[in-house]
């Protein structure tokens, strides 16, 4: 199957498409805060929304990588999907891009409050397993409309109320996440610890190369968004993954999902188990969960 990268065409010329007045646009409250990157929530005419914006300090190469990134998702339709709504460009240097609103906001950070208590919500391995069979429902989506996503992460999805989950676009990640990318010989920072193996040695990208970012999504779900490899350079993690060293199993980790996840991180790229594979084993897993609650 031959694999799309959307951030690769005209990302201006698409969003003027989904160009609204700046009147019809209203931030509140600020949600999250990088160098050069922000969050707000806000309200698009009457609909409560999330706004990503930058600040005056972004370069024009920042301003470019955000307006590819934040339109990479636009015209895709699915429940665990979420894609931009509209944009306004009437400021070049501080555009704005317009999202539906989730209450609980970013996976990772919701699970870090979970790990840390800062919430009332205990998740049981019956929501984890859900929460991933959703993600993996909305790469199925993608993968089948051709598009490689290349930066699986829970910092990449959002999440509500009643723990349903979207995949969104990685536009401010970089900003707002920085120890979970780094540079190595080229210019671009990338989401190392996630890559696949031919992905961090031969710059390439697959369907193949979500499935491994899938499996430390899962490692991700089951630490509470823990960083993987902490004791791993990121110049060295090339080297250490083709030794055949891999993560860990986490505390409490069920024997079934650690398998799952060491199947995504095969060497060979052939050798990784198809999204159909993994949601058909998700859902028996999630079944069997739920005869013992």
């Amino acid at each position: 199957m031959s694999m799309l990268d959307p951030r690769q065409t005209d990302p201006t010329k698409r969003l003027r498409t989904l160009s609204v007045s700046r009147d019809t646009v209203a931030l509140s409250r600020l949600v999250q805060e990088g160098i050069y990157g922000r969050i707000y929530q806000g309200t698009y005419r009457t609909q409560q929304v999330t706004i990503k914006t930058l600040n005056d300090t972004a370069s024009k190469r920042v301003v470019s990588s955000f307006l590819a990134e934040g339109s990479m998702l636009y015209g895709m339709e699915h429940k665990n999907v979420l894609t931009i709504i509209c944009a306004n460009l009437d400021d070049p240097k501080q555009p704005l891009l317009i999202y539906p609103f989730t209450n609980r906001g970013n996976l990772k950070k919701f699970l870090i409050k979970c790990r840390q208590k800062k919430n009332q919500i205990v998740l049981s391995t019956q929501n984890l397993v859900d929460i991933a069979i959703q993600i993996l429902l909305g790469i199925m989506y993608l993968h089948g409309q051709h598009i490689c996503y290349k930066d699986i992460a829970t910092r990449n999805v959002v999440i509500d109320d009643k723990l349903q989950v979207k995949i969104t676009d990685n536009s401010l990640s970089r900003d707002l996440f920085p120890n979970d990318y780094f540079c190595l010989q080229c210019q671009e920072s990338k989401p190392v610890k996630w890559m696949a193996l031919e992905s961090l040695l031969y710059n390439q990208y697959t369907a193949a190369s979500d499935v491994w970012a899938f499996g430390v999504v899962l490692w991700e779900l089951t630490t509470m968004a823990q960083q993987p490899y902490p004791d791993v350079d990121p110049f060295e993690l090339g080297v250490f993954l083709r030794n055949g060293m891999r993560l860990r199993q986490p505390l409490g980790c069920p024997d079934q999902l650690f398998a799952l996840m060491n199947y995504c991180w095969a060497h060979h790229p052939a050798e990784r188990p198809h999204v159909n594979q993994m949601l058909a084993f998700l859902q028996e897993f999630y079944t069997a969960l739920c005869r013992f609650v």
